[in-house]
């Protein structure tokens, strides 16, 4: 059983680079190699327009004028570290909760239509950046929908503004609300860091910057629901049926058991399961594998662990055998040492024994792994 493990590990591993080869060849040649060279060029004084065969090496002078030399590049470059942080901050957070929210609402068992609203929340990623762009063109107009909507909700009263030209920070405009300005602020306000006064660094994101943003939002939001919804999809069905049964509302529900789950799955580095050719579900983890068989039969459940390639000893199993009540453990046909626990449902299936049951489990996994496996 173990060699049959170790074989169709392998087959999966090279079936998985295959497939993953035409992705890794194009990220290498545009994402890759364009950084690489970025690097390079970054030490030479290529101006970008001129051949680069023509550019002449100058060592650590760029960054020395970036980071040490007080001037117009050095306020640039700091401006766009701000910028970069603000956007981060903004879309980071939002794109997340909007997707998770999406993925939360599409992954529940009585939506109708889940097909078209995956698909229709998906559709941004894959439709082209150009359109995209001038669809939001035209949005963030002077005369565009986004002024025309906020002017009816407002009753006329909006005054119609230039999205995409609007230098002025959203933080700037509600210190301006309190009658906070440059002028009217304190002096501190104006001192220079790093080249940019206090007053740019708290200016928050642009109005032009916030309509960039949140069409990024947009156009990424499928991506990451995408993500989230097979994350979510790999909760057992039996787990948000017994929640039901037992009278958790939708609330209840996503905190106990959605984002539990969510929280285990993007936490389990290294962790990964897989069905084998027996259809027997195959675990992977901290380097050992084991296979757990669940048996059904209306009279019992059964779960087994295997562990191949040890140095286990039947002394060491007989030892276990002897102390432990609820579990048994032996040497296969390959020599591999096994654990096997098993639960009596002649009497009717009550959640509390299951519950107790993989409970019991997973302590014996625990266990045995210290005791039969030590050095």
């Amino acid at each position: 059983m173990a060699t049959g493990i170790k074989q169709q590990d392998r087959q999966d591993t090279v079936a998985g680079w295959l497939f993953m080869s035409p992705t890794l060849v194009i990220l290498g040649i545009f994402m890759a190699l364009p950084i690489v060279f970025a690097l390079y060029f970054s030490f030479t004084d290529w101006n970008g327009i001129s051949p680069p065969r023509d550019a002449q090496w100058v060592g650590l002078a760029n960054f020395q004028e970036l980071l040490l030399q007080d001037g117009i590049r050095r306020a640039d470059f700091f401006k766009s570290l701000k910028n970069t942080f603000y956007f981060s901050l903004g879309v980071v957070p939002l794109q997340t909760i909007i997707s998770l929210a999406l993925a939360v609402v599409i992954n529940q068992r009585r939506l109708r239509f889940k097909d078209f609203f995956r698909t229709s929340y998906y559709l941004p990623a894959i439709t082209s950046s150009i359109a995209v762009s001038m669809l939001f063109l035209f949005f963030y107009q002077k005369n565009g929908l986004i002024n025309q909507v906020l002017g009816w909700l407002t009753l006329g009263a909006w005054e119609p503004i230039a999205w995409m030209s609007e230098p002025q920070g959203l933080f700037h405009i509600i210190l301006g609300w309190f009658g906070i300005t440059l002028r009217t602020g304190p002096e501190w306000l104006q001192t220079k860091i790093l080249s940019l006064t206090v007053w740019d660094w708290i200016s928050g994101p642009s109005i032009a910057l916030m309509a960039i943003m949140l069409m990024n939002t947009w156009t990424t939001i499928g991506t990451m629901m995408v993500i989230f919804i097979a994350a979510l999809q790999d909760v057992p069905t039996p787990v948000y049926e017994a929640a039901e049964m037992d009278g958790a509302n939708g609330w209840q529900t996503f905190r106990k058991i959605t984002k539990a789950q969510l929280d285990q799955l993007m936490k389990a580095e290294g962790y990964s399961t897989r069905r084998d050719s027996d259809d027997d579900i195959v675990w992977t983890q901290d380097g050992l594998r084991w296979v757990v068989f669940v048996m059904s039969e209306g009279t019992s459940i059964q779960v087994k662990f295997a562990v191949g390639d040890s140095k286990a000893t039947l002394e060491r199993i007989n030892e276990w055998n002897r102390g432990k009540r609820y579990s048994k453990s032996y040497l296969d046909l390959d020599g591999d040492p096994n654990l096997a626990l098993d639960l009596d449902l002649s009497g009717g299936v009550e959640r509390a024994r299951i519950v107790d049951f993989f409970r019991t489990a997973s302590i014996s996994r625990s266990a045995w792994i210290k005791e039969v496996f030590r050095p």
